[in-house]
């Protein structure tokens, strides 16, 4: 993330739209910078999640998020007119799509109360 966000600040007017408030869901507020804020923390939770939640529900969460990210680089690659984003979206896709497909063939059981034993 950082690396695309660090080159994306040499687009072209890109630092000068920020100074006028426009941001990455519209102008810049308060509920905006907190979509963002949501949009970027739920993967970084996620890999701390999985190791900390029981199975079941690490794999219901990975499902669900894996697949919303993958589908959601969708139209964000279309939108995109740089090549650096779009090589940044395809690989956040393809990441998506292999947490989601990972998640897919997990085993359904809890396994962590028979290693407790």
């Amino acid at each position: 993330y950082i690396y695309c966000d660090y080159f994306a600040l040499y687009i072209p007017g890109k630092l000068a739209g920020m100074q006028d408030g426009e941001g990455p869901f519209g102008a810049v507020s308060q509920g905006t910078l907190l979509i963002a804020g949501v949009w970027l923390l739920v993967p970084a939770l996620m890999g701390f999640l999985s190791v900390c939640l029981p199975a079941g529900a690490s794999r219901i969460l990975n499902l669900a998020f894996g697949a919303f990210y993958c589908l959601a680089m969708i139209p964000l690659f279309f939108a995109s007119q740089w090549y650096f984003y779009k090589l940044y979206l395809v690989v956040e896709a393809l990441v998506a799509a292999a947490i989601f497909w990972m998640a897919l063939k997990w085993p359904r059981a809890d396994f962590s109360s028979a290693a407790a034993r």
